[in-house]
């Protein structure tokens, strides 16, 4: 009994992460549409057109060497604390992102989305919504 009882703690300590993933896409479902309509608006007012254009040719150009998730996760661990700042810049770029993965209907990598609740992704909907609301006076 023991020898059984061991073999479903091991079978269902496997499966957590699977279940974790399962709701970090679930979470991601959930609030993209969201998030992307505020990131869309937040690029309207601190971007130009030309500038996201170039963005996304340069990025389109290393999708050719590398997958989206994977630029996207060194680019993100690599400015963390500009994030964390909310850096106008690094912002505008992670909208970019956030806009291109909606695009191409490709999650985010399992890296950043486990960091992803329901919470934050309101909350970083909300930030971009008032940033947009404070520079229309």
């Amino acid at each position: 009994m023991r020898f059984i009882m061991a073999e479903v703690v091991t079978i269902l300590s496997l499966a957590c992460p699977v279940f974790a993933a399962d709701d970090s896409l679930k979470v991601w479902a959930d609030t993209k549409d969201d998030v992307a309509k505020a990131a869309t608006s937040y690029l309207d007012a601190f971007s130009t057109v030309g500038e996201r254009e170039k963005w996304k040719k340069n990025i389109k150009e290393r999708m050719e060497e590398r997958p989206l998730q994977a630029i996207a996760l060194d680019w993100f661990f690599d400015h963390q604390g500009e994030l964390q700042d909310k850096d106008p810049d690094a912002v505008k770029t992670a909208c970019m992102f956030f806009l291109l993965f909606v695009e191409t209907r490709t999650p985010p990598p399992s890296q950043i989305r486990t960091r992803i609740t329901r919470e934050n992704m309101e909350a970083m909907a909300e930030f971009l919504r008032d940033e947009v609301e404070f520079k229309k006076g």
